[in-house]
């Protein structure tokens, strides 16, 4: 059996709702090159 988990991880400064909608939560755990706020989402 094969267990694997994806997470997508994006950056953004103007979308933040949009992705908000969508599942993605904010994850500080990450720090960008260009400190923009990192969202993340745990794919299947």
């Amino acid at each position: 059996m094969n267990h694997q988990v994806y997470k997508a991880i994006l950056t953004t400064t103007t979308a933040a709702s949009f992705y908000l909608k969508r599942g993605y939560v904010a994850d500080f755990s990450y720090t960008p090159k260009n400190h923009d706020p990192v969202y993340t989402k745990l794919l299947r």
